[in-house]
């Protein structure tokens, strides 16, 4: 009977902190910042995982097609170091072969060792067909996301890009 007191008080203490499992889980989100700085500096994945990835991820040759919406990262360009704050313009278009591109599909997910999906950060970020994000923070590092959405047709495109920091 002595055990279940002291279980009993345990799990009294645990509540009175107001430290949940759950409020341990989801990062306080700040506007303006995607990325925690606890985030970044978890481990990254293992680089064969990560060009698992990138063969869905190939642009089509010109006049090549493929039947999800169409992905394009206007900004940040590619290969460019950046400094502290960036803007960030990710364009989703119908595919001439494909229906409508579906918004509510959108699912946005930060690559490490394990999967970090930051779809709720960004919803504030999303006009009409676009993620817009003007003087975004990022941690120092090397940051890569995959992008992935489907058309009205549930056919889904994926797009991963990468952000390095200094």
């Amino acid at each position: 009977m002595k055990y279940f007191h002291w279980v009993f008080l345990f799990f009294i203490l645990i509540n009175s902190t107001g430290q949940s499992s759950h409020a341990l889980q989801q990062p306080k989100v700040l506007l303006g910042v995607w990325i925690t700085q606890e985030e970044a500096n978890l481990s990254p994945k293992i680089e064969e995982t990560i060009k698992g990835f990138q063969h869905k991820d190939i642009e089509p040759a010109e006049g090549e097609a493929t039947a999800g919406p169409l992905i394009k990262v206007e900004k940040p360009e590619e290969g460019n170091i950046f400094n502290g704050k960036i803007n960030i313009e990710v364009k989703f278009k119908k595919n001439p072969l494909g229906s409508d591109v579906d918004m509510g599909t959108l699912k946005v997910v930060y690559l490490k060792i394990f999967d970090v999906d930051i779809t709720d950060r960004i919803r504030p970020y999303i006009k009409g067909e676009a993620l817009v994000g003007k003087n975004i923070e990022f941690p120092e590092g090397e940051h890569i996301f995959q992008i992935r959405i489907q058309d009205k047709e549930q056919i889904e495109s994926v797009k991963t890009f990468s952000i390095i920091v200094h």
